[in-house]
């Protein structure tokens, strides 16, 4: 049996989702506008200052027109970072929720230095790409400060070598466009920068929300000695792009399912969690499994609860089951619905309840 981590990522990456993620979204809908807003007004500026000033206004354009690649490939830097940043993020959340799970056992085991060291290795690695993404975007905005200026210097010395006259009326009118056009570049890295973060968010948050549900491969046998059988099952938390549909087999009737294989790199690798398991637990008969830390127990009871992906052998039940969990957990809502479960009340058990 492999560990299984999968569950446990996935609740770090939502908590992640939820805190972080979030806020960049609600950062691209309020900067996301200017990305379309600032083009047409740096046309108008363009379109006014060539009035003004006749084509000599271009080598100021022109000095806005060359740095703005440059925003775009510190935008796609930032965005990089960001990228790296939320990994080490999720890793941290996931290890500090896996802490407090087993608070007991690290004081027990006298073991908080070395868990200490561990977080401060994560807050170290996230810091130092929080940082460097911080680098890039003041660079960034610092550019955009300086253009403006720059941009009115040469355009100012092309005009005057070029012997055109030049009075003070259209001087300070095309410093007010050229300073109307770095309203556009100091928003144009903000709108970037927000517009680059989103895009990771949303790449985040489609990839939870089409995570794809297992098939149902649990098949029901009536009259049977056992409550649960499992034939050679070969299971999986992430489902194989290549499985396709469940075929039955001939040998006793059971829906089965092939090994599949999934191509990375130029290579064939599968991607089981449990390997050929087989089990039979008779009726009227108490089981126990034991093993190491992470050597696949949850999985077990997982798979029994199809959970997980079938990618060899069958399971077969008689009867129903009813899970009970470790950990007590309780939903929002009043004390009949959490003891319900969205069944309807039975009146006569309530009032024999009362009586007891």
């Amino acid at each position: 049996m492999d560990s299984d981590v999968s569950p446990t990522r996935r609740f770090g990456e939502m908590i992640s989702v939820l805190t972080n993620d979030g806020h960049k979204l609600f950062d691209a809908v309020l900067f996301g506008s200017f990305v379309l807003a600032s083009p047409v007004l740096f046309i108008i500026c363009v379109v006014y200052a060539c009035y003004i000033l006749d084509y000599t206004a271009l080598i100021g354009v022109g000095t806005y027109l060359i740095f703005i690649p440059l925003q775009v490939g510190l935008a796609r830097l930032i965005n990089r970072f960001r990228w790296k940043s939320i990994q080490i993020t999720d890793c941290r959340v996931r290890t500090m929720n896996e802490i407090l799970n087993s608070i007991k056992l690290i004081k027990m085991y006298a073991w908080e230095d070395s868990f200490e060291k561990k977080i401060a290795e994560f807050r170290k690695n996230e810091k130092k790409q929080l940082q460097k993404a911080s680098y890039v975007q003041n660079t960034n905005i610092s550019i955009s400060t300086i253009i403006p200026t720059l941009a009115t210097v040469l355009t100012f010395i092309v005009h005057t070598s070029l012997k055109l006259e030049l009075n003070t009326t259209d001087a300070f009118t095309t410093i007010a466009v050229f300073n109307a056009m770095r309203y556009c570049l100091g928003l144009l890295p903000l709108s970037m920068k927000a517009m680059a973060e989103a895009a990771v968010s949303i790449k985040r948050l489609q990839k939870i929300l089409l995570i794809q549900n297992p098939e149902p491969y649990l098949n029901q046998q009536k009259d049977s000695d056992s409550a649960i059988v499992i034939k050679n099952a070969t299971l999986s938390w992430a489902r194989p792009a290549s499985q396709p549909d469940p075929t039955p087999s001939s040998a006793n009737g059971v829906t089965g399912h092939k090994v599949e294989e999934v191509s990375k790199n130029g290579a064939s690798e599968t991607l089981p969690t449990l390997r050929n398991i087989s089990l039979t637990l008779p009726k009227g008969k108490l089981l126990g499994v034991c093993g190491n830390v992470g050597s696949g127990k949850t999985s077990l009871i997982s798979s029994i609860l199809e959970q997980m992906h079938l990618l060899q052998g069958s399971f077969t039940a008689d009867g129903t089951f009813a899970y009970v969990s470790q950990q007590a957990w309780i939903f929002h809502g009043t004390i009949q619905e959490n003891i319900l479960m969205g069944e309807p009340l039975d009146q006569s058990k309530y009032d024999r309840v009362l009586m007891w």
